[in-house]
């Protein structure tokens, strides 16, 4: 270890937490070790999380040092007032119609700009400024959102001297939960202002997805490196035999209100109606946050409600095994390309390597849409394509009648391989 080069990653999500925010740094840092880099995590101590996953902390490879520091968060005392039951990340926060909490989230909108944890930033570069005078690091990462963990880098940054690399999980300016929070023209102003500032300041611009470059404004592309999300092959390691008598489909991760797919259960509907065992005898599996809009639409739709299960949420280890269930997953994103630019979803890698098909419903053109050309079995369509989502569920049978696993078409998303990548960008951006 006295050999390795350190860098300081600082962001807010880190197990005990679970959820998918987490998954993309802690992956990295289990990998960057064999690679000669040393991850020094900074985290809060308390973070405002529902979501608890403890198998993720065997992740957490034994070079790395994590420090944890106490966080004030005002989200913590909406929560309080809102539902003591809240373990949805914040979600049910954002849907929530009632004008207390339209109130909470025009005061959290136009005056915690980028968000409510830029309460951390001051003690957190205090104590930075302190650590790093004896405790030097090679680099510096700050991984949003929260976006505020960019301004503790910059502030550090410009007292110590070290190269920064800014990494952007979804975009700032342009993230659709800004929308929820009832934005002002001036506070959005002032929003694109900070985000400006922060990308040119940043040495580096690292993001999820290359589309994220037509999406901020205000980077160099000389500057910016896309390192897409993977899957970590070690957690496949076992494969189970596709059901092919009936269609079950799994659902995992947030299922929020602008994600509903309302065709495809309307054409579930039709099709359970219809009749013929494949459709008849289906099932219907949610695991995550799922919005209350999903249990109004099966309302109408009392066959498919029928055959619909929720398993709340579920650790990473157990969603592994959830996907192993599927004849069919369902992956369903933003039907508006606008309200999720440039962004490719973390949960489409694992659903790759879990080797079954899947059903994508998102904007057309996206940036994953070529992904899904990789194999016989998948398939992606708009949202609003019944047509289209009616015509590929009734060949579905067939299909899986001849299913096999294939030799893996991802293998470029693999979590090891793409922490390679990543420290080739470390060097290279050390050498520069």
């Amino acid at each position: 270890m006295k050999c390795m080069k350190r860098v300081l990653i600082i962001t807010y999500y880190w197990p005990p937490t679970g959820g998918s925010g987490v998954q993309r740094w802690l992956k990295f840092a289990k990998y960057m070790p064999s690679l000669g880099w040393q991850p020094v995590v900074l985290t809060p101590e308390n973070p405002d999380i529902g979501l608890l996953d403890q198998s993720l902390m065997n992740d957490i490879p034994p070079e790395a040092e994590v420090i944890k520091i106490p966080i004030s968060d005002p989200s913590k005392i909406i929560k309080n007032k809102h539902s003591q039951k809240d373990v949805h990340d914040g979600y049910s926060r954002l849907e929530s119609t009632s004008w207390k909490m339209r109130f909470a989230k025009w005061i959290r909108g136009n005056f915690f700009i980028p968000d409510s944890r830029i309460l951390w930033v001051k003690p957190a570069v205090s104590y930075l400024n302190s650590y790093l005078r004896n405790h030097p690091v090679d680099l510096i990462v700050s991984t949003g959102p929260p976006h505020s963990m960019h301004l503790i880098a910059e502030r550090v940054v410009k007292r110590n001297r070290i190269k920064w690399i800014l990494d952007l999980r979804d975009p700032m300016s342009q993230m659709i939960t800004n929308e929820a929070l009832l934005m002002s023209t001036f506070a959005l102003k002032r929003y694109r202002k900070i985000e400006s500032r922060l990308l040119h300041g940043a040495h580096k611009v690292l993001s999820t997805s290359p589309g994220m470059l037509e999406v901020i404004e205000h980077v160099d592309a000389a500057k910016f490196k896309a390192i897409t999300n993977g899957y970590d092959a070690a957690d496949f390691e076992r494969f189970e035999e596709i059901r092919k008598d009936k269609l079950i489909l799994v659902h995992a991760g947030l299922l929020s209100k602008y994600r509903i797919p309302y065709k495809l259960l309307e054409v579930l509907e039709k099709l359970i109606k219809q009749g013929g065992p494949f459709f008849e005898n289906m099932e219907f599996h949610l695991a995550g946050i799922v919005s209350p809009l999903l249990n109004e639409a099966l309302e109408h739709l009392p066959r498919l409600k029928s055959k619909t299960q929720y398993h709340g949420y579920l650790s990473h280890k157990n969603i592994i095994t959830f996907y192993q269930r599927a004849s069919l997953l369902l992956l369903s994103t933003n039907d508006d390309m606008d309200s999720s630019p440039g962004t490719i979803p973390g949960k489409l890698f694992e659903y790759m390597a879990a080797r079954r098909p899947i059903l994508s419903l998102g904007p057309t053109n996206s940036v994953y849409e070529p992904f899904f050309r990789r194999d016989t079995y998948s398939a992606h369509f708009s949202h609003t394509d019944y047509n289209g989502i009616s015509s590929y569920l009734r060949q579905l049978q067939i299909t899986i009648e001849n299913y096999s696993i294939e030799e893996n078409p991802y293998l470029e998303f693999e979590r090891q391989k793409l922490t390679k990548e990543l420290v080739d960008f470390f060097n290279h951006s050390l050498s520069q």
